[in-house]
C-alpha cells in the first residue's frame, strides 16, 4: 500500500494501541523526524500512554530530570551543554538507569516521556533490563509504549534475544530506490513475528515534510 498523497495525516500512520512498527530508510529520509512527530502525536492524543524513548546514538535532550528524593522534576538542561545538537522532546524526563527505583514517580504528569540514553554497550545491556521489566509489570488500563532509535544498537552491541520480544523487530530490509524514501512498516499483532502479514507504507520526503508541517 502506498500513501504519497500531501493530504495524509500523521495521525493514520501513527500506531495505534496494540500495534508494533518499524521505520527505516536512507540517511535523511526522515525516519527520526517522523518518529518524534509520532511521539509527540501520541502525547496529544493519548496522554495517558506510558511512552520510553530509548536513545543509544544518543541524541535526544530530555527536558528535565526527577528532583531530591525522587521528586517532582527539575531542568536536566546541564547534562547537554556540551552537546553540538539534539533536539529537546517536550514533557519529557531522563531515567537514571543506575538507580535501585528508575521508574518510580515517572509518568506522573500527563503525557510524559521517559528517556533512557546511553552511548555505551554496557548501559544498553542494563537498559534491556529496564525494559523487561517495564513490559511484564502488572499496570492495568494504561498503555505502554517503546519508542528505539537505532534499533540496531540493540540487536548487534547486545547480542540478546529480549530485545526481540520486548523492545524491537529485526526486518529484512529491501534496498531502498531513492535516500529520500522512507518505509513504515505496521504490524498490527502486538507479540506474532515475523512481519509477513505487516503493512508497508512508503512515504516520501515530500509528503512526510508536508503531513509534519516541516
Amino acid at each position: 500500500m502506498t500513501e504519497s498523497s500531501g493530504n495524509a495525516h500523521i495521525g493514520s500512520l501513527i500506531p495505534q494501541p496494540g500495534e508494533r512498527a518499524a521505520i527505516f530508510g536512507g540517511t535523511r529520509a526522515g525516519k527520526s523526524a517522523f518518529m518524534e512527530w509520532s511521539l509527540r502525536e501520541i502525547q496529544k492524543q493519548r496522554p495517558n500512554a506510558m511512552q520510553v524513548l530509548v536513545d543509544t546514538k544518543p541524541r535526544f535532550r530530555a527536558e528535565t530530570e526527577r528532583g531530591r528524593f525522587r521528586r517532582g522534576r527539575k531542568s536536566a538542561a546541564y547534562r547537554y551543554e556540551t552537546w553540538t545538537k539534539g533536539p529537546v522532546v517536550p514533557n519529557s524526563v531522563v531515567v537514571d538507569i543506575n538507580d535501585d527505583h528508575p521508574f518510580r514517580d515517572i509518568w506522573s504528569n500527563p503525557g510524559e516521556v521517559a528517556v533512557l540514553q546511553s552511548g555505551e554497550a554496557d548501559d544498553w545491556k542494563r537498559m534491556l533490563q529496564l525494559l523487561d521489566g517495564f513490559v511484564k509489570a502488572q499496570i492495568k488500563d494504561r498503555e505502554r509504549r517503546i519508542i528505539v532509535d537505532e534499533c540496531l544498537d540493540f540487536t548487534s552491541g547486545t547480542r540478546s534475544e529480549s530485545i526481540t520480544r520486548t523492545t524491537c523487530f529485526t526486518v529484512q530490509q529491501e534496498q531502498v530506490a531513492k535516500e529520500e524514501s522512507v518505509s513504515i512498516w505496521v504490524h498490527t499483532e502486538c507479540m506474532v513475528f515475523p512481519l509477513l502479514s505487516s503493512t508497508c507504507y512508503h512515504v516520501s520526503l515530500s509528503s512526510t515534510s508536508e503531513m509534519m508541517g516541516i
